[in-house]
């Protein structure tokens, strides 16, 4: 009954049709060979087998776009970062009564798969993302560096290898913005912290960087920097088909900090970030793209490589050493020139 109302919610919503169901992992691994998707839609309550371990099979065997629904009983978060990993697209939230739900207790689903939808229709165009507000340019050497990372599908996984990589005592502010449901980025925050040795913060009021600590942009609203190393958000550009946005993070901090930082764009479907990785380059940044064989998606970091937004190309395993060894070059010139550090 329940799937019934959700393909009566895809029906009205978006047009779209189901063109099979299957009722556990060995039938959706038939089914996949039969007639694999555009769309998956697959909920995390499947029994079956772990849930990671379908996603990154169906992933590797015939690529799709996988949207995870959370159910109305509680599910491990674990399991949902775990998924995403291994190459699901988004995650959402079913109504906790489908069967009776008023239609704005669909508004999470809907936007989710609006989103899904796009970004699997097409790539957003070129010029969509100007810089964020009246800002200075001033460049404020009293500052920590920061590092700045962006990432989609596939992110939290690659965003988990490189934060390993850092140290406790690492000298740099770190901002990341992951496409995600914004119900998910409180616990995205705490995987992420069981792997780091650095703190990790979800972001979704104004705060001031500060060194050594991992800040999560966690609204549903673009991320910015201004003077004085503030974060905060925006909820200018509403066209932009991810908010937060990658491109508008890396713009504003384009604009703010100059020369003294790192910037990489993981794997993640279409060209969010690209554009605002070129501008972090062209502002001085060391500016780093994932590989193809390492990305589960390599849509946003191969664009970024085709416009010449990236200093260099790395596979995963080698970007967070890569980044501590440009933050402490950073550092250490700092020091040469009697810059306080």
């Amino acid at each position: 009954a329940v799937r019934q109302r959700l393909n009566v919610f895809l029906q009205d919503s978006f047009g779209i049709e189901c063109v099979w169901e299957a009722e556990d992992s060995r039938g959706v691994r038939f089914r996949f060979q039969k007639e694999p998707p555009d769309l998956f839609l697959l909920s995390l309550e499947l029994q079956g087998e772990r849930i990671s371990d379908l996603t990154r099979d169906l992933i590797r065997d015939a690529p799709c776009a996988i949207l995870l629904l959370e159910g109305s009983s509680a599910c491990d978060v674990s399991t949902v970062f775990d998924c995403l990993g291994q190459g699901a697209t988004d995650v959402a939230r079913l109504p906790a009564h489908p069967l009776t739900a008023k239609p704005e207790a669909w508004t999470n689903l809907r936007t989710r798969f609006a989103t899904l939808k796009t970004l699997v229709g097409r790539d957003p165009g070129r010029g969509l993302v100007s810089t964020a507000g009246d800002l200075s340019g001033l460049l404020d050497l009293n500052s920590p560096p920061i590092v700045a990372l962006g990432a989609s599908t596939g992110g939290p996984k690659a965003l988990a290898t490189i934060l390993n990589a850092f140290p406790e005592s690492f000298p740099a502010a770190v901002v990341i913005v992951q496409h995600l449901d914004a119900h998910f980025y409180q616990g995205l925050s705490e995987w992420l912290a069981h792997g780091s040795r650095l703190p990790v913060m979800a972001v979704d009021a104004p705060v001031t960087l500060e060194a050594g600590t991992v800040y999560l942009a966690a609204r549903p609203e673009h991320l910015v920097i201004s003077p004085g190393d503030r974060l905060s958000f925006t909820r200018e550009w509403p066209e932009l088909v991810s908010r937060p946005s990658i491109d508008v993070l890396f713009r504003s901090l384009a604009e703010i900090r100059g020369a003294r930082g790192v910037a990489a764009l993981m794997t993640g479907m279409g060209r969010d970030g690209a554009e605002g990785l070129l501008a972090l380059r062209r502002a001085g940044f060391y500016t780093i793209a994932q590989d193809a064989p390492s990305s589960v998606v390599y849509g946003m970091p191969r664009v970024a490589a085709e416009i010449g937004a990236a200093t260099t190309v790395l596979p995963l395993d080698r970007i967070g050493g890569r980044i501590v060894e440009k933050v402490q070059a950073l550092i250490g010139s700092d020091r040469e020139t009697g810059t306080p550090v």
